[in-house]
């Protein structure tokens, strides 16, 4: 009564499958019945004898429907049955698709979501006509690879005189306004530009006119482009709003148009400059010299130029005009780059970093269920035969099993997708990152497209092994359900190495995080040199209309400190040209008086003009001397100035400074204390030399508020005393000095949460992948262990004995994460800070950890086969 040998004969027999399917169902139903009998009569209950019967003799409903299909079916009838049959099977294995589908949703949702940010910085072309024709021009210093800011005269050189650009226009960034007569009175920031701006950038005004060629001139130059977002948030999109008067630092500007959403390129050194108007830019006398340098510049090459040409014709143009040149930049140049570039170039590393590690994320996802389809295949062993069996081909059944693999994968995909859109609506809130572009990067066509072949690729990278593997069965083996074959010894070993896979990666993502981690740590504990906590800061400017002078800004100032001082819970309160942090300074050069041997063109430093009580407000100690008082802050006296610690010992090696005069902007100053050294740029860099002058000197600027608790409580009542004093002076950009340093890092901070949460991800699924190895292995091996466990082994035997078998796997991959470590790791070493990509402690810690979480994902199945009762085992079989 051999039901396989029975097959295989009327196989032989019968030339059609439809012919030879009645004869074998009735065989099939005939030994299940008579199994399940046998299994009653041995003590089962008839469910589990049923059960048991139908596991042992395969799936009838597979059967059928491998014989339903006939020859002549087209490949469209054939495809929908594979997919109507893969339904079908994930369907009536509810807990592995559920498993499989998250599984593979959490990667690719994560390369969708990187991916989608990823198309909006880097592949999106900018929203112009002929993006590619646009560049940015810098000054280029010597040898230094990076650019410079454009002096004037050297713009109006390169513009009258160049044969290379369609136009070429310029901007001055970073202008800062008062806007009043509409509202509340708000701070806004925007450009200054060249008129011919918008038809270098082809722009179209969405409503009104651009510039006109002479609005460049005094008296002709109060007209202003409003941004698509400033006449929404501010006019509600009135659209008669042309020829209307704003007001603007108190003088009246006439609008002339607004521009299309998205108009002006981001830019921006920093987040926060975020352009809102559009004026004309006036060319003084004192800008049209060569020497300094305030200018962006923005040219479109004309067609069939290249940026080799164009850089070489601007070189080419200082060269004839050398003469005219300071001496300080007879070995400059120019440099020509993309403007698509220099908005997305700084970002590129990191995106790219992300990226990789997303697709870590995917490959071990990937791993995971291949894993659970090796696994699954062990039980689809008797139906591969008997399809084998009727007839089916191997290209048959891997066509079958890719079918359902596809359906997976296209599953997970989907849900990966809302995963996703979820994951960058949750990126868009950290706005102080330059990854906040990612709102101008919907899940377009390229996104969707991205997802699409993300889904396709998956499933064919997780379903192929499996199903090359369970393509060629032993019939006679898997019928007969005889002891493992070679093919279930060559799966084990395959499970094995996705594990070992799984790990390497996992520790590899583990080792990146772990190194920012350390990094970023030790950054925040970088000393500032000033005390940031309870520090409130905030940005003001005075209407040079409302206050022409110094004198008149130095009254305003300190009726504001009288003011703030008298309100409860303020310590102090001061004010500085930039507050420190916010990524930028004033920066110039002097000589010391009388002395001999000092550079041809002076020490280079950067300056502040600071007043109150500056100091105390922002935690910055007096080391020596004095600081400013009421006389200093007049035109009229004597002009005094403070070093910090870092300018004094670089002028003054050795010396003590007070008392010492300096020639700074033509003018003599005697230098009359000395304070502590702040990190002004950042926290990466050495505290930078620096000189505090009088407040009376100086213009527009920000206010530090100290307070005894919670600053931003303050925040309202600063907001009232301000506009007690001025009702028509706005506050802006509000914010503590805690914050200021938590925006400086806020791209590290960023990048270490994504790497983070990846590295998690994939140390999660390599744990699970382990641990379903291993209860994977104790069932397959349950009767081996209760033979065991008959003859006299101890639990704790059996316990080491699974225990080693898993740990054997995860000291392998961490052997091989740790290599591909070391040489992987140096690619983060520009984010890395006082770490280095090598670091010992962070490799082995987090080898450490991995293995500890290994041990625990073996523990469970190693306990529950010291669970297995012997008699059990041995009366199964």
């Amino acid at each position: 009564m051999n039901l396989f040998s029975t097959i295989l004969r009327r196989l032989r027999s019968l030339g059609q499958r439809r012919a030879a399917k009645r004869e074998i169902d009735e065989e099939l139903r005939f030994h299940i019945e008579q199994r399940t009998a046998e299994n009653i009569a041995a003590g089962m209950s008839p469910d589990e004898a049923a059960r048991e019967a139908r596991k042992r003799f395969g799936n009838l409903q597979n059967v059928r429907e491998e014989c339903r299909e006939v020859s002549g079916a087209s490949f469209g009838d054939m495809a929908l049955q594979d997919v109507r049959f893969g339904v079908r099977v994930l369907r009536k294995n509810p807990g592995f698709t559920t498993v499989a589908v998250l599984t593979l949703a959490v990667g690719i949702g994560a390369n969708t979501a990187i991916f989608t940010v990823i198309n909006g910085v880097l592949l999106k072309p900018l929203p112009y006509d002929e993006p590619s024709q646009l560049v940015i021009v810098w000054e280029k210093p010597g040898d230094h690879t990076q650019g410079a800011y454009v002096a004037g005269g050297v713009f109006l050189d390169w513009k009258e005189q160049n044969t290379v650009f369609e136009s070429l226009s310029a901007l001055s960034r970073g202008i800062a306004m008062n806007f009043t007569g509409n509202g509340e009175p708000e701070r806004i920031r925007g450009w200054a530009v060249s008129p011919n701006f918008p038809h270098t950038l082809r722009l179209e005004p969405a409503l009104g006119r651009g510039f006109l060629p002479d609005e460049d001139k005094r008296g002709q130059n109060q007209v202003v482009l409003l941004t698509h977002s400033l006449w929404q948030r501010r006019f509600g999109g009135d659209t008669n709003i042309v020829g209307r008067s704003v007001r603007l630092d108190s003088d009246s500007y006439t609008i002339i148009g607004v521009l299309p959403p998205k108009a002006i390129p981001h830019l921006a050194d920093s987040v926060n400059e975020n352009a809102e108007f559009v004026v004309p830019l006036m060319f003084q006398d004192w800008q049209k010299d060569r020497s300094g340098a305030f200018l962006t510049v923005i040219g479109r090459i004309k067609p069939g130029i290249t940026m080799a040409q164009a850089q070489a014709e601007l070189l080419a143009i200082k060269q004839r005009l050398q003469s005219e040149y300071p001496k300080d930049k007879e070995k400059w140049g120019s440099l020509v780059v993309p403007l698509h570039e220099q908005i997305s170039g700084r970002m590129k590393p990191t995106l790219l970093l992300l990226f990789g590690a997303a697709v870590c994320v995917l490959l071990i996802a990937c791993a995971n269920v291949a894993g659970l389809l090796l696994a699954k295949a062990v039980s689809r062993q008797r139906e591969m035969a008997i399809r084998a069996a009727l007839g089916a081909n191997r290209w048959r059944v891997v066509r079958q099993v890719l079918t359902e693999s596809m359906l997976l994968g296209l599953t997970g995909g989907a849900l990966g997708l809302l995963l996703a859109r979820w994951g960058i609506e949750l990126l868009l809130r950290f706005q102080n990152d330059p990854l906040f572009l990612a709102r101008e990067a919907p899940l377009d066509m390229r996104v969707l497209t991205f997802c699409l072949l993300a889904s396709v690729g998956t499933g064919i990278s997780f379903g192929l092994i499996p199903a090359l593997q369970i393509s060629a069965p032993n019939i006679y083996g898997a019928l007969k359900d005889s002891a493992r074959s070679s093919a279930s010894s060559s799966r084990h070993r395959l499970r094995s190495g996705l594990v070992i896979a799984q790990v390497a990666v996992a520790l590899v993502l583990l080792v990146g995080s772990g190194l920012l981690l350390k990094s970023l740590y030790a950054l925040l504990n970088v000393p500032t040199g000033f005390i940031p906590q309870h520090a409130l800061g905030m940005d003001i400017s005075l209407s040079k209309r409302k206050y022409p002078d110094g004198e008149s800004r130095v009254q305003f100032y300190r009726q504001v400190f009288q003011r703030l001082e008298a309100l409860p819970g303020v310590e102090a309160a001061g004010s500085v040209t930039i507050l420190p942090m916010t990524g930028g300074s004033l920066g110039a050069s002097f000589t010391v008086e009388g002395r001999r041997n000092q550079p041809e063109f002076g020490y280079d430093c950067g300056f502040d003009f600071v007043g109150g009580q500056f100091f105390r407000s922002a935690g910055i100690p007096l080391l020596d001397g004095r600081e400013f008082n009421e006389h200093d802050n007049s035109t009229k006296g004597p002009r005094v100035c403070i070093f910090n610690e870092a300018q004094a010992k670089k002028v003054f090696p050795g010396e003590n400074p007070i008392g010492k005069r300096i020639r700074f902007g033509g003018d003599p100053w005697e230098i009359v204390g000395v304070v502590g050294s702040i990190r002004h740029y950042g926290l990466e860099g050495e505290p930078d030399g620096r000189m505090y002058l009088p407040q009376v000197f100086g213009g527009d600027g920000s206010m530090i508020v100290r307070a005894s608790s919670e600053p931003l409580a303050l925040a309202g009542a600063v907001r009232k005393a301000i506009l007690s004093i001025d009702p028509d002076q706005p506050i802006s950009n509000v914010r503590t000095l805690e914050q200021a340093i938590a925006r400086s890092v806020a791209t590290r901070h960023l990048t270490l949460m994504l790497l983070g949460l990846f590295a998690g991800l994939a140390l999660l699924l390599s744990t699970l992948g382990l641990y379903g190895v291993l209860a994977y292995t104790v069932k397959q091996r349950t009767n081996e262990i209760g033979i065991r466990m008959a003859l006299g082994a101890q639990r704790r035997d059996v316990l080491w004995l699974v225990l080693w078998q898993g740990m054997r796997l995860a000291i392998v991959g961490v052997t091989i994460g740790v290599a591909v470590a070391l040489a992987l790791t140096r690619v983060i070493t520009s984010l890395l800070f006082e770490v280095k990509p090598t670091d010992p402690l962070t490799f082995a810690g987090v080898s450490l950890f991995l293995l500890f979480l290994a041990l625990l994902a073996c523990y469970l199945p190693a306990r529950r086969a010291t669970q297995v009762d012997p008699m059990a085992a041995l009366r199964y079989e």
